[in-house]
């Protein structure tokens, strides 16, 4: 906690006391202080998420392998929101995504990630069929040559 932060909670707690002794004409001029001291105080805490989420930002500017889990879990988590997945499956489909990084049956460089635009382009060796998150042994391509020397015979 920075110090003016304290400082306002500070002198705002101290205005609250007041009031509370005070007459009622003393009550209105005390309630100004307080919602100046209040508004200069989310003020500088708006401005402080800002700088953080700007911060955030910038340490996911990189490529994906080099990402914490929390970073590459909230990216899977916006990928899954964009293809439009209900509430109650993100979590459950972004563990199993992990789970699948984690124990190397997915490998980094099957996620499509944009550094630059911060996201996910596409998951490779997933597909999501009827809201079911579904893992794909086979790329399509080999799949498509399977069955064309399937068709061959």
């Amino acid at each position: 906690m920075d110090i003016h932060k304290l400082i306002n909670t500070n002198k705002i707690d101290r205005y609250i006391n007041e009031i509370q002794y005070t007459d009622e004409e003393n009550k209105e001029h005390i309630k100004k202080i307080i919602e100046k001291l209040n508004k200069s105080l989310q003020n500088k805490l708006n401005t402080f998420n800002d700088k953080m989420e700007e911060i955030e930002k910038l340490t996911m500017k990189k490529y994906f392998y080099r990402l914490k889990i929390e970073q590459k879990r909230i990216l899977i988590k916006e990928y899954f929101k964009t293809k439009n997945i209900e509430d109650n499956k993100l979590d459950n489909f972004t563990d199993n995504i992990i789970e699948l990084i984690e124990n190397s049956t997915l490998k980094n460089k099957d996620i499509e990630y944009d550094m630059n635009d911060i996201k996910i382009k596409n998951i490779n060796k997933i597909d999501i069929i009827n809201n079911e998150l579904k893992f794909i042994t086979q790329t399509k391509q080999i799949k498509k040559k399977i069955f064309e020397k399937n068709d061959s015979k």
